[in-house]
């Protein structure tokens, strides 16, 4: 059900973009993790089939969710929106919006950027993910260390198929 409420969402902010995107906005800041984790799955479906005219909008709707804390809404954000969606789709957009998020001190969004990086569908960024991985190894908090190595493990298997 709440997969599908992602989904159905996605559809809306697809088809009526500026008018429900002041909903997303509002919704991205809910006390519920359900509600936030639907704007994270709602961008997600979304840009599907949106151009890349409204990608600093939806990432506008993700930044301020790169620091939430909620289990439920941290593993769909990092590996799955950003990875295996939106990275992929618009990677001329997202990878300077990584980039510029990788200096953050916050642990989660420190965590969420080396998540994007062990999606499958990420592998041909190796170099890109590679350059921010670098810089996120050098924080010793062990949240961080993991996602880092999980990451690489990821990317390395793109060295092995090539």
């Amino acid at each position: 059900m709440r997969e599908w409420a992602g989904g159905g969402c996605g559809e809306i902010l697809a088809e009526r973009f500026e008018k429900f995107y002041p909903v997303m906005e509002v919704w991205k800041e809910d006390e519920s993790e359900n509600v936030r984790r639907a704007v994270v799955l709602s961008v997600m479906y979304a840009s599907k089939s949106l151009d890349e005219s409204y990608v600093r909008k939806l990432l506008e709707i993700l930044e301020p969710l790169m620091k939430d804390e909620s289990e439920y809404v941290k593993k769909n954000l990092g590996a799955f929106v950003i990875g295996d969606g939106l990275l992929k789709r618009y990677p001329a957009h997202v990878l300077p919006w990584l980039e510029s998020l990788v200096g953050s001190d916050d642990e989660t969004v420190r965590w969420n950027i080396a998540m994007v990086f062990s999606a499958t569908a990420v592998r041909s960024f190796y170099k890109e993910g590679e350059k921010l991985l670098v810089e996120l190894e050098t924080d010793e908090r062990k949240k961080i260390q993991r996602a880092v190595k999980k990451a690489r493990r990821n990317l390395n298997k793109a060295i092995k198929v090539s």
